[in-house]
């Protein structure tokens, strides 16, 4: 086995720096998670948790009607996300069945 095996090289490194990673310095900072939580599911059930209160504080009925529109439409999207990410993890109706079983 030679060095180029394992990755490494011979000679010097280039003019100007040797790449390789940054330094601890150099590096970007890493953002921190939001205070309310910054996961998605979380801001997505409080968006629809806020929709549900403004519809029932809808001045008129065209005004409810459009949030219950978009409620709809952020339900469906949510529903989208979590059959795609069940599919993605191998999930059959066996695996949901138990779930809702557990739950109840």
């Amino acid at each position: 086995m030679s060095a180029y095996d394992f990755g490494g090289g011979g000679g010097f490194p280039a003019p100007g720096g040797g790449g390789g990673y940054p330094s601890p310095d150099e590096q970007e900072p890493t953002p921190e998670p939001d205070e309310q939580g910054g996961d998605y599911d979380g801001l997505m059930e409080q968006i629809l948790s806020l929709l549900r209160q403004a519809r029932e504080m809808a001045p008129e009925m065209d005004d409810a009607v459009a949030i219950e529109k978009s409620t709809t439409l952020l339900t469906q999207a949510l529903a989208t996300a979590a059959k795609a990410q069940d599919a993605a993890m191998g999930v059959t109706p066996a695996h949901k069945y138990v779930r809702r079983q557990r739950a109840a």
